[in-house]
């Protein structure tokens, strides 16, 4: 249970599901007990160099309730890397869309057999015509003069 959502699917579940393994170990001596799992990694392809931002918290923001899927035709069932899909992502012009912020950035990727096809990715810039609020340009690193214009 996550919060007040609850899911039919257990640890064991999602691990089978991504081809991981799961065992418990005991110490005895030490009387101390673990489970311990493992999930196989994606290869990274490379990718330049990017300078990473230092953020303390970030807030999500979603729009959608995976737990209350009413759709009966789609089997929730599949593996994602069985699966072709989308990946949206937006920045605002600061940290509370719900309170009017505006939409600054928006990209997009395509997934095709667990594969990022680069050659169809999307992003874009958008100028707001309001001013960014300071808090989220730490988070996004999108300043005043990208969006401007």
């Amino acid at each position: 249970q996550v919060g007040a959502e609850s899911s039919p699917l257990t640890l064991r579940d999602v691990i089978d599901r991504h081809g991981g393994e799961i065992w418990y170990e005991r110490e005895k001596a030490a009387h101390r007990a673990f489970f311990r799992f493992v999930l196989p990694a994606a290869t990274p392809e490379d990718e330049p160099v990017v300078e990473e931002r230092q953020v303390t918290g970030r807030p999500e923001y979603y729009d959608f309730d995976l737990f209350k899927f009413e759709d009966k035709s789609i089997d929730l069932d599949r593996k994602l890397s069985e699966l072709t899909y989308t990946v949206f992502d937006t920045e605002t012009t600061g940290l509370e869309p719900s309170n009017g912020d505006e939409i600054i950035q928006i990209g997009a990727a395509r997934i095709v057999n667990n594969r990022l096809l680069r050659q169809e990715t999307f992003d874009q810039i958008v100028d707001p015509e309001r001013p960014l609020k300071p808090e989220s340009i730490p988070i996004h690193g999108i300043t005043e003069d990208m969006v401007r214009g």
